[in-house]
């Protein structure tokens, strides 16, 4: 047993501790009470429910396309598309027509191939087209994009041009004309002859070139071709310069007069296995200066409309031209020329016809 004091001491220390504890029970209960009464300023966001590694879809690198659930159905809730392909992409395949022109004349050029990719001629994949005579024009599918669009014709450079972007639309691709000479080889009754040969002379393009005495020269283009079924001949892109041609067959030989060519044009020189008349025309504008690079035509007087001349010829830069040779008989003389017009005239070969028929032509204004 303790001491009175002793015990009194431990009395007050007992008395202490529980007021201690006391004060800390009742700061725990006024902080639990804030707590419950007071709102949070924002609610925990729920933890996913975990998914069965078998029942995951792969991540769609498009967000447009919708996912698939283990059934095979498409999620309503997402939105989906099909992938475009590359037929959907391009265009409508539509028709395009194609014309080829004249430079010079503007006239139509009824006969020529066409191809796509102008700038890889030595492409053998190449698809070619093939114009229609009766209307001269070319059928082809549009592509998907413009392409470009090459053109050979006889007797024409190569001519190029795009292909429209625009649906069921016509392209005109004028076409300049080599220099060639071309001709017909017919016998005494004017019927042509096929499998003639035709030998091609050259001499030179000096001024003493036209000499009737001065001698052929080398040449190293083609020198020798022989006549189609309608006994036509063409040497085509030769030089510009002075030539002659010389027709041989079943020993019959003939030499045309020479011919200066120019660059750009195309020189007719028809070979008769007999003596015929030439008509020589001289043709001026309305102001009486030579009227160049035109067009002269003759057609039997009773031809039809659409029956071909029986001979033609384009004026030089002096506004002459020899047309011809021609057999006995009334012709009709037609003139196409920007420089004017010419009224309808006739002129007429006979026995007793000179061999240069002379023919003088005014144009006047329209």
């Amino acid at each position: 047993m303790g001491t009175p004091r002793r015990r009194g001491e431990l009395q007050r220390n007992g008395g202490a501790v529980q007021s201690a504890l006391a004060l800390v029970c009742a700061l725990l209960a006024l902080v639990a009470i804030l707590l419950l009464t007071r709102r949070p300023e924002f609610e925990p966001e729920p933890m996913p429910a975990r998914i069965p590694e078998a029942a995951r879809v792969p991540e769609s690198p498009d967000p447009l396309v919708g996912r698939e659930s283990p059934e095979g159905q498409t999620s309503a809730a997402t939105p989906t598309r099909e992938l475009e392909t590359v037929s959907e992409l391009a265009p409508p395949s539509t028709e395009i027509v194609v014309r080829a022109v004249d430079a010079f004349s503007g006239e139509a050029v009824s006969r020529f191939w066409v191809r796509r990719d102008a700038f890889t001629e030595a492409a053998a994949e190449v698809e070619r087209f093939r114009s229609d005579p009766a209307t001269g024009q070319a059928h082809l599918q549009r592509s998907p994009f413009p392409m470009p669009l090459s053109i050979r014709a006889q007797g024409y450079e190569i001519g190029q041009g795009m292909e429209p972007s625009s649906p069921d639309a016509t392209v005109e691709i004028a076409l300049d004309r080599a220099t060639t000479i071309r001709g017909i080889v017919r016998d005494g009754t004017s019927a042509p002859l096929k499998a003639a040969q035709v030998f091609l002379e050259w001499y030179g393009d000096s001024p003493e070139a036209l000499d009737p005495l001065s001698d052929p020269l080398s040449y190293h283009g083609v020198k020798l071709i022989r006549t189609d079924e309608g006994g036509r001949f063409a040497f085509a892109n030769v030089p510009p310069g002075v030539y002659a041609t010389r027709v041989e067959i079943g020993g019959a030989v003939h030499q045309s007069d020479r011919v200066r060519v120019e660059t750009g044009i195309w020189v007719d020189v028809d070979h008769w296995l007999e003596e015929h008349s030439v008509v020589v025309a001289n043709l001026t504008n309305p102001d009486g200066e030579p009227a160049a690079r035109s067009l002269i035509l003759l057609f039997p007087f009773d031809a039809d409309e659409e029956d071909a001349p029986a001979a033609r010829g384009y004026t030089d830069d002096e506004g002459r031209a020899r047309i011809g040779p021609l057999t006995e008989g009334p012709y009709r003389v037609q003139v196409v020329s920007n420089e004017g017009t010419a009224l309808e005239r006739t002129v007429e070969i006979t026995s007793s016809s000179p061999s240069e028929v002379d023919l003088v032509i005014v144009l006047s204004h329209e």
